[in-house]
């Protein structure tokens, strides 16, 4: 793939895409007190949406809306993120964007919004619930949840969640699964990976349902093989260097089938989509060799597989797009500061 670097901005870490005035841009944002980003598919810098606080873990487009989105600010490390909220941040005039809080949920680390044809819900991750020292995670992180308010700009009332689940240590993986029938979210902590579905129209409870045991930083679902069933693709432990794949076996349970044999030290970054139409997870680490690989599965071989595209950049976090028929992926590559796009030759 050709590399173009779109921007230099410290510690970037967050992208999310964003429809604005019917067109589709891609938002960057950094994790330290530093600007967020509007770049258009062709990777021009069109808009800056803030220059601080910044601290920004997630960011997640209110469904159906015009350039109106939400995003986690100052949340700057595990350690300093005792003063973290979610955002919203929505657009005043032409490319203009200004921020108000939605509420303040401290050591909130990722979000994101599930649709379902009854409601859509925001659903939060705290990463921990407390600490003492540098370091300290002694206290577990909770899931959160709630309707999202459907005039949110003119919220009457302050915003307040309710806890479906705690007692979550590392409580750090988030990743939102779009189905026909309807989303849901897996989490991933120490206490494995959970399966976390909203109330439907058969029940009016969060169902949370344990994938695996195995502690674990990241978890995404990919049928990578095209066996008609999606794999559990996982980053494990907490910021861990181990890339694992799991299959379901003949009782619908979670296998481990494959790992990779190198170390990656500090895995990151995860997302699936499709480049060249095959399905694959593009993923990267942050410390070593700081490589941006792609995981596919090689039908020739049978075998999984990771291909390197970068080198020596760590990224925090990865996206794929397509745009004019080529494949596009925006990665920050935090550890060298840097808003890198690949595309498709």
């Amino acid at each position: 793939m050709k590399k173009k670097v779109l921007a230099t901005l410290n510690k970037c870490y967050s992208i999310a895409p964003l429809k604005y005035m019917n067109e589709d841009y891609i938002l960057v944002a950094s994790e330290k007190n530093d600007p967020c980003y509007l770049f258009d598919l062709e990777g021009n810098v069109i808009a800056t949406i803030w220059d601080e606080p910044g601290g920004t873990m997630s960011m997640t487009q209110i469904p159906d809306s015009n350039g109106i989105f939400l995003a986690t600010q100052k949340f700057y490390s595990p350690d300093d993120s005792i003063y973290s909220e979610i955002d919203i941040v929505y657009p005043t005039e032409l490319f203009k964007w200004q921020t108000k809080k939605l509420c303040h949920l401290p050591f909130i680390h990722r979000f994101g919004i599930l649709k379902t044809p009854k409601e859509n819900y925001l659903i939060a991750c705290t990463i921990k619930s407390s600490h003492t020292f540098i370091g300290d995670f002694s206290t577990g992180g909770k899931i959160f949840a709630a309707p999202l308010p459907k005039d949110i700009l003119n919220i009457k009332e302050p915003f307040r969640f309710n806890v479906i689940k705690d007692e979550l240590y590392h409580n750090h993986g988030f990743y939102i699964i779009h189905r026909p029938e309807g989303d849901f979210a897996l989490t991933s902590s120490d206490e494995g990976v959970f399966k976390v579905e909203p109330p439907s129209s058969e029940r009016t409870d969060w169902e949370i349902s344990r994938l695996i045991e195995d502690p674990t930083s990241d978890a995404t679902l990919c049928d990578l093989n095209g066996d008609g069933k999606d794999e559990l693709i996982t980053i494990s432990p907490f910021h861990g260097n181990k890339l694992k794949i799991y299959e379901l076996d003949e009782n619908n349970k979670y296998q481990l089938k494959y790992q990779h044999p190198d170390s990656m030290p500090f895995l990151h970054a995860i997302w699936t989509d499709k480049i060249d139409n095959k399905p694959c997870v593009i993923l990267g680490y942050r410390e070593g060799e700081q490589e941006l690989l792609q995981l596919i599965f090689d039908t020739e071989s049978r075998i999984y597989k990771c291909n390197c595209l970068d080198k020596h950049c760590g990224p925090a976090n990865a996206f794929i797009y397509h745009n004019k028929g080529k494949d596009v992926i925006i990665s920050a590559n935090r550890e060298i500061d840097e808003v890198a796009m690949y595309t498709s030759e």
